[in-house]
């Protein structure tokens, strides 16, 4: 029988306060998670089971094959190309703590399928890595990086073009992964064998582009 670990992250939204925000940082995005906007704010796979209830979006993947380290199935931001971002949610994530294929990923630089970075977290910690031309190939690592398990806490993701770099903070806990070669792309969300649901996300950046996301399949 499957164990597994059950994270809740809750974001404390205080970025109202203008001096905890970088310079000429605004918000761009507030998601709204209702039935009728779902589709104009996400691009999601077919492997991607939804389902919306009472503002809470939950999500899981439908496929009981992996790709290993790649996420089985992915959720985009529509409409926003993004380089420096600071980006807030709160969600409820449940991966299985004796399967390493069974993770949750994070997405950014997103251009096509073959082209992309995403951080994956699994029960053994965080791992960066860069999808280019269809190649996969692993950055860096942080083992030591944990959610509290059935606990609340807050999530921070910051993304900075100008230093190539993207930082994680979580309940005092800080991850910083660098890349130079670190672009712009749409952000989002991936899954293998796990499942979250997403209640609140806002994301504040200097500036973003307009345009449509990829179709997912």
């Amino acid at each position: 029988m499957r164990k597994y670990i059950i994270l809740s992250l809750l974001v404390v939204f205080q970025l109202s306060n203008a001096q905890q925000l970088p310079l000429a940082y605004k918000k761009y995005y507030e998601a709204s998670f209702l039935p009728a906007k779902i589709s104009e704010q996400f691009v999601f796979s077919d492997s991607v089971a939804s389902k919306i209830s009472k503002g809470i979006w939950s999500l899981s993947s439908n496929t009981d094959s992996s790709a290993g380290t790649n996420p089985d199935a992915l959720v985009l931001i529509n409409k926003h190309v993004l380089g420096d971002f600071i980006t807030d949610v709160m969600l409820n994530l449940s991966i299985d703590s004796q399967d390493s294929l069974s993770a949750f990923y994070l997405i950014s630089g997103y251009r096509d399928s073959a082209n992309y970075y995403f951080i994956r977290y699994n029960a053994w910690g965080l791992n960066f890595y860069k999808m280019y031309k269809g190649e996969v190939s692993l950055i860096d690592s942080d083992s030591s990086f944990r959610f509290l398990h059935n606990s609340w806490q807050s999530l921070r993701i910051n993304r900075s073009i100008l230093t190539r770099t993207i930082e994680l903070t979580n309940n005092g806990q800080f991850a910083r992964f660098h890349d130079p070669n670190l672009i712009m792309g749409f952000i989002g969300f991936g899954l293998s064998q796990s499942r979250f649901a997403i209640k609140k996300m806002s994301i504040w950046a200097p500036t973003a582009i307009e345009k449509q996301a990829p179709e997912l399949k």
